[in-house]
Order: C-alpha cells, then sequence, then structure tokens
C-alpha cells in the first residue's frame, strides 16, 4: 500500500514538472517571456565578448537572458544582446566591401537622445560580421562609419 501511495506521489510531481515547463515554452523550445535588464554602460562586458571593438568610446547594451528563472525550460540558458558602441574600429572598414542597410530604426531604449545622432548611414560589412560574431553568435551587425558607430542585435549560439 504504501509503495503504491509512493508511486502516486511521484508519479504526481513529475506530471507537475512537465506540466509547468510545456506551458512555459514556445514549440522551438524558447521561453515565452523573458527577463530583461535595464540598458547598461559598462563597457568590459561587451568587449570581453567581442574583442573586435577594441576599446569603445561608449557603449550602451542590455541583455535578455531566455530560459532561466522557476519556468526555465529544459536545455542551455541563451541570451540577447541588444545595444551599440563608439569606437575607433570602425573606421578601418571605409574601403572594405558593404551592403546598405537600409533605413533601420534603433530599438526602443536605444534613440537619438541617447546616441547624440538623428540620422545613420548603416551599412552591413560580411567580413566585421564574421569576425565580431565569430562562432558564437548571430544576428544583426550595422556599421555607421562617419559616426563611428556599431550597432548590434546579437543572439548566442
Amino acid at each position: 500500500m504504501m509503495k503504491k501511495i509512493f508511486s502516486l506521489i511521484l508519479s504526481f510531481a513529475v506530471l507537475m514538472v512537465v506540466t509547468v515547463c510545456l506551458s512555459s515554452c514556445t514549440d522551438d523550445g524558447t521561453r515565452v517571456s523573458f527577463t530583461a535588464q535595464s540598458y547598461r554602460t559598462d563597457p568590459q562586458p561587451i568587449t570581453d565578448r567581442f574583442p573586435s571593438l577594441g576599446q569603445p568610446e561608449q557603449v550602451y547594451w542590455k541583455q535578455h537572458t531566455f530560459g532561466s528563472g522557476l519556468a526555465a525550460c529544459i536545455g542551455p540558458t541563451s541570451y540577447r544582446l541588444t545595444g551599440f558602441a563608439i569606437t575607433d574600429v570602425v573606421q578601418s572598414l571605409s574601403n572594405k566591401k558593404f551592403t546598405d542597410a537600409g533605413v533601420i530604426d534603433y530599438p526602443d531604449g536605444i534613440g537619438p537622445d541617447i546616441t547624440g545622432f538623428t540620422q545613420f548611414d548603416w551599412r552591413k560589412y560580411p567580413d566585421f560580421t564574421a569576425e565580431l560574431l565569430g562562432n558564437h553568435y548571430i544576428g544583426t551587425v550595422l556599421v555607421d562609419v562617419q559616426k563611428r558607430l556599431v550597432y548590434f542585435d546579437v543572439e548566442n549560439l
């Protein structure tokens, strides 16, 4: 009798864990909602992740963490970095191969009031993007060489 009660309790506990995970995750295994920090201006986390940026004059970034918290999905934790860096490194790109990025708006929280710029000449530099992201990140990297501005919206792999 005790063995049967223990088995029922264990089955109920497993069912509850599976229900919480399934109700918190989308079909692709990511969390439905994510925890987000405020925008930060400390350069060290960005220069650690992206040494190709050199020593930026200014950074403004936010990290969104997926798969964390009490309702975490089973699997590795991923995060997304969004922000910009002002750095002299991009001035060497002026003669490199690029494609126009078209009209791109900043995401919420990164606008002219933060950067001090109202117009941009966004370009995509495939070689710079590949070097910056390496094998650890995927996403969008845009550069305005004249303003020494690098915009990033990337996710770790």
